[in-house]
């Protein structure tokens, strides 16, 4: 099944391809998004874009359609999974689709609104906590208590990036918007990238919230800096869904960042430039 292939560097492809499969059969809003992520990844192969795209709007608007109802309530373990995994698809869909702009095609702006769609299976996660311990997904929640596998620390980033966020030994999320990403990315960007951090790649994004969108789309320089070294890192995993959509967010974010930086702090862009060809002193 081709919706699968986004869950398999991350260790769960097998549940999306038996379990949630037979789950779909009795859950429509599964199967919609599941075939919405099939037509999508198709169109990406290279097949005949038209009728794979009509089929992912027609599958895609009724997937939404049912999840709006869906979560309204929960009734048992079989309906918070089939929650779960149709917005979990649904992310991976708008990660990936075309559909779902990073710019502006007009004014060149970034877009956001595919990340405020990402963030917003934080409160589902939440909500459907009781039934964890009965879900077909347990084995992803367990691996996410796993702690981070570390190897050894090649810069000083997470400091670095403290310093340009104002982020203190006594900051806290309350006092500080930048807080909570950038705990998240501390331990990732003084590491090289590798698929072994992917978990905790995309578990990352857990650390943004809407006060931290609000600031991306208010180009704020420290808000999009920390972003930029998150793209980044995902960039550099080549077989990740979403890696051309990224390269076009970091290299904007890079035209964004280059002519406001100080010159002392341009060095910490260094990585993401490099990471998507941008010349930095051009």
């Amino acid at each position: 099944m081709t919706a699968s292939n986004h869950f398999k560097f991350l260790g769960h492809a097998e549940i999306l391809s038996s379990k949630a499969v037979e789950l779909g059969k009795e859950h429509p809003i599964v199967m919609h998004a599941m075939l919405a992520l099939s037509a999508c990844h198709l169109q990406g192969l290279g097949c005949r874009t038209q009728p794979y795209r009509m089929t992912e709007t027609f599958h895609c608007q009724h997937a939404i359609r049912g999840l709006q109802k869906a979560v309204v309530s929960f009734n048992g373990v079989e309906e918070a999974d089939s929650v779960l995994t149709t917005s979990m698809l649904l992310n991976s869909l708008v990660s990936s689709s075309e559909e779902y702009l990073s710019y502006s095609q007009d004014t060149g702006e970034l877009q956001w609104g595919w990340l405020r769609f990402q963030i917003g299976i934080t409160d589902l996660l939440m909500r459907t906590k009781p039934f964890h311990p009965q879900s077909i997904w347990l084995p992803m929640f367990l691996s996410s208590k796993q702690p981070l596998v570390i190897g050894d620390p090649c810069n000083e980033l997470d400091r670095q990036l403290a310093d340009f966020c104002a982020i203190e030994e006594n900051s806290t999320a309350e006092d500080n918007p930048y807080f909570d990403f950038w705990k998240q990315l501390g331990p990732l960007v003084v590491r090289i990238p590798g698929p072994q951090y992917l978990r905790w790649y995309v578990e990352a994004v857990g650390g943004i919230d809407i006060r931290f969108i609000n600031l991306l789309e208010e180009e704020d320089l420290p808000a999009l800096m920390l972003f930029a070294h998150w793209v980044a890192m995902m960039c550099c995993l080549e077989t990740w869904t979403i890696t051309r959509r990224l390269s076009k967010i970091c290299l904007k974010i890079c035209e964004i960042l280059r002519p406001r930086l100080k010159m002392s702090d341009l060095y910490l862009l260094h990585n993401p430039a490099k990471t998507v060809g941008f010349a930095l002193h051009a």
